[in-house]
């Protein structure tokens, strides 16, 4: 899955163990700030309504970790 600031908050948070965090990073935590943020709507309506900080980096960070987690996972199935 490739994230995009059309990607709903949750399937982005769920894209990667280290989701959260990123999150984080980029000045939200959508488990816990904006009601209705984690399942209802995209990255880019969490930029304008949450103050997300550097939506470009942070999706870039998001499709980072998710492709580590997916190299991982093949390298495990790999073996």
């Amino acid at each position: 899955m490739r994230i995009t600031r059309q990607t709903l908050v949750k399937e982005a948070v769920e894209s990667s163990r280290e989701a959260p965090a990123i999150f984080a990073r980029h000045g939200i935590n959508p488990l816990e700030r904006c009601q209705g943020m984690y399942d209802l709507n995209s990255i880019e309506d969490a930029e304008d309504w949450c103050g997300l900080h550097d939506i470009d980096g942070l999706i870039e960070e998001l499709n980072e970790a998710a492709e580590r987690e997916a190299k991982a996972q093949d390298a495990l199935v790999e073996r």
